[in-house]
């Protein structure tokens, strides 16, 4: 037994002195059964005036006998008969949580701190709080109380004070039976001796006030799964989870090497979300089972609907951690939280939370409150919240058993139209009228938005794609393809301006089968001109752009659609130049130009007039590339109005003014060439659109390093380098990207000023051909 407690210190000093229980009994007055009883732990933490008697009776110095105080005094804070005062033992293999313990250290570093710890069940509350006070408590120990662990009923005010003066005041026989007594002795208690208090599981402010009243004592951590936010503390730290590497790091410590794989402690940590009761669980659940391995748990946890049952290791359950905060929730806030579950986005705002669950947008809002006050769900600021993975399959097991197959799937259908709805709403593209069934009407929550400008519907979008996206999918899977191609229409031209979501040919290809299950022919042939854009657009892929274009013009001409065809011809000449080809081009060009006006669509012919000026100016047939190009740009309004033009006249506006730079530098008028660039640089400037204003700085470096303004190029190509690398390199950033390389090593060793995109492809395929 360790002579560090006070079974093992008094068992020492007794048989030093060479004393016998029967001999020290009659020197010091205590029984000798009193004194058998510490010396076998059974009498773990003895009166003061006990031991003052039997260090008189061992004739103990200053220092043997303040040992023994001291024992007795960590004794108290470990081993008092409530079970409030149980202290978990400190963990020998603690793992990671290093910022989190340094800024704690900095939270009690103040005079008489206190510092509150919150974060849902499982994620390690008390066990950062031990860990961290294993270097502030005091020799005599920290007292610890559980306020209200594993479910019991929380302790009163009162019994808090009394469970903090049974562990501090070794004078008092018995703890005051009236709170406004206890409160005064905890007073005195706290000024002379100062402990550092921990407080435990933490269930309401009320609990914990009257030992924050001591306006003199030492420190104070309260853990809890609430907020508290009604506590004035001098410090706050909510607990996430584990790092990857730190999650992977403490299941190293657990499991032998035997039972492991060079990437399956990687694997398990994923499913267990870093969070650290899991963690420890899953690691003691292996390592306890030899004959098993971690590929074989990993493989097992794969389940989503089993996870929770196998997080399970002896008397220690998720499951049963996570239970006891649901099973305080209300009954609407326990349906919202387990609605929650269905929600695929990291985070969500109110409006979704209450689609979801069926409820109104303020009781929602209400609601999610509540549980971020419960430490269930996470504020993230700006309304929108966060529920931890773990918690999220808890949410689902409780939804699967608490709801009919019939009940989930018709939450999911609610949160799906709710979200497809909402997007036709906020898109709005005067450009491209997409009703809003009649029948969604149902799934309108009644604050929900009429409208968006172009800044407010682009932020959405991006804000709200891991939820409106993931909907678009599941239309498509319970096939409501009208829903599927309705979202298509009223993006398709959204991809050249809000080019950072990242998946829109994604998006067309899906509207290409939806189209496809119809049955849809002229679909078809749209959605795979619009295929061939994208390929464009996002892929930098002009083969397969041509591959896409040539499949919509064979399946338009074989229903004889003229407008369809015209715009398969037009996306196949287009990708055709950017591919560096131009034999017959000009005829499908043509073809495209005549059908367009055939069906009145004038906007779309200006357009393939603009890409036939483009193929001119290729050719180097400078004076029919200005003339056409030019032509154009008169036909279209004088002044440019973000919300005043289709996306056509828009697209046309912005290739004329690139392509009649491009062609006046070459034919050395690199006057002209920065007039239209600068034109086109104001026009992209109102559209705060970064991959658009850097194309047009790209054209204006051009125009100026054809007129000899080599500094000045080079600044334009350095603001173009800053706006491309906040982007992923492919696609059409990757285009611009070869550009702006071109022209900086033209600006810097000299020789002919580069020619776009296009004219570097086509230089590539002559020198692959000459060679």
């Amino acid at each position: 037994m360790s002579q560090d407690t006070i079974s093992g210190l008094l068992r020492n000093l007794r048989q030093s002195a060479s004393l016998t229980l029967e001999e020290l009994s009659e020197r010091s007055g205590v029984s000798v059964r009193g004194i058998s009883d510490i010396e076998r732990g059974v009498s773990a933490a003895p009166r003061r005036s006990t031991l003052a008697a039997l260090a008189a009776g061992l004739d103990l110095d200053g220092d043997d006998s303040e040992s023994l105080l001291v024992a007795a005094r960590r004794a108290r804070t470990v081993d008092s008969d409530l079970p409030s005062a149980l202290r978990p033992s400190r963990l020998n293999d603690f793992t990671g949580r290093e910022r989190e313990l340094t800024e704690l250290d900095a939270m009690l570093a103040v005079a008489s701190p206190v510092v509150v710890i919150t974060g849902p069940g499982g994620f390690g509350k008390t066990t950062l709080a031990i860990e961290c006070t294993s270097h502030h408590a005091p020799a005599e120990g920290l007292v610890f109380v559980d306020l209200a662990g594993q479910g019991r009923p929380p302790l009163s005010p009162l019994e808090v004070v009394q469970s903090v003066l049974r562990q501090t005041d070794e004078d008092l026989a018995d703890p005051p039976t009236s709170l406004t007594e206890a409160v005064a002795r905890w007073e005195v208690v706290a000024r002379l001796r100062q402990p550092t208090v921990l407080l435990d599981n933490v269930a309401s402010e009320d609990q914990v006030r009257p030992i924050l009243s001591a306006l003199v004592r030492g420190p104070i951590i309260l853990t809890s799964r609430r907020t508290v936010a009604g506590i004035t503390a001098t410090g706050r730290l909510t607990l996430d989870s584990l790092e990857p590497p730190m999650s992977v790091k403490l299941l190293g410590r657990i499991i032998p090497e035997s039972q492991r794989g060079p990437t399956d402690l990687q694997e398990l940590a994923a499913l267990c979300n870093g969070v650290p009761l899991a963690l420890r669980i899953a690691g003691n659940r292996v390592a306890s089972r030899p004959a098993t391995s971690v590929r074989d748990y990993v493989d097992r946890m794969q389940s989503e609907e089993r996870r929770l049952g196998l997080l399970v290791a002896g008397d220690l359950s998720v499951e049963t951690v996570l239970a006891v905060s649901y099973d305080e929730l209300d009954a609407g806030t326990a349906a919202l939280f387990r609605a929650s579950s269905i929600i695929d986005g990291l985070t969500f705002d109110s409006r979704i939370a209450a689609a979801a669950s069926g409820q109104s947008h303020s009781d929602a809002e209400m609601r999610l409150e509540s549980l971020v006050d419960l430490g269930i769900i996470e504020s993230r600021g700006d309304n929108r919240y966060r529920m931890h993975d773990l918690l999220r399959v808890f949410a689902a097991s409780r939804l699967r058993l608490e709801s009919s197959a019939d009940e989930v799937a018709s939450a999911q259908d609610r949160l799906m139209y709710w979200l497809l709805r909402t997007l036709l709403v906020v898109v709005g593209d005067k450009s491209v009228e997409v009703p809003i069934p009649e029948e969604w009407e149902i799934f309108r929550l009644d604050d929900d938005p009429e409208g968006a400008d172009e800044r407010t519907a682009r932020a959405w979008v991006l804000a709200e794609a891991d939820h409106w996206w993931p909907a678009v999918r599941r239309a498509a899977s319970v096939g409501d393809h009208d829903a599927v191609l309705r979202v298509a229409a009223s993006l398709q031209w959204r991809s050249a301006k809000w080019h950072e979501w990242g998946r829109w040919h994604e998006l067309n290809e899906l509207a290409l089968r939806s189209a496809t299950a119809l049955g849809d022919k002229r679909l078809q042939s749209l959605r795979s001109s619009l295929l061939a854009w994208t390929a464009m657009t996002e892929l930098g892929n002009p083969i397969l752009a041509q591959q896409s274009a040539l499949t919509a013009l064979e399946i338009a001409e074989s229903i004889d659609d003229a407008y369809a065809s015209s715009r398969a011809r037009y996306f196949y000449a287009w990708a055709s130049l950017y591919a560096g080809q131009t034999e017959g081009l000009e005829e499908h060009l043509t073809l495209a130009i005549d059908g367009y006006e055939e069906t009145g669509a004038f906007s779309e012919a200006r357009q393939a007039r603009t890409i036939r000026g483009v193929l001119y100016r290729r050719l180097g047939q400078h004076e029919r590339a200005v003339s056409e190009l030019t032509a154009v740009l008169n036909e279209l309004p004088a002044a440019f109005t973000e919300d005043g033009e289709d996306f056509a006249t828009s697209f046309s506006r912005n290739v004329v003014l690139e392509e009649l730079a491009n062609s006046y530098v070459e034919v050395g008028d690199p006057e002209s060439a920065l007039r239209m660039a600068d034109a086109l640089v104001s026009m992209i400037s109102t559209l705060d659109m970064d991959v658009f204003t850097a194309r047009s700085r790209i054209i204006r470096a051009r125009a100026l390093l054809a007129g000899s303004r080599t500094d000045e190029s080079l600044d334009e190509l350095e603001k173009v380098g800053r706006v491309l690398a906040e982007y992923p390199p492919n696609g059409h950033v990757a285009m611009m990207l070869v550009e702006a390389e071109a022209l900086h090593s033209a600006a810097t060793g000299g020789g002919a000023v580069p020619g776009a995109i296009a004219d570097l492809r086509a230089e590539n395929r002559t020198d692959d051909a000459s060679g």
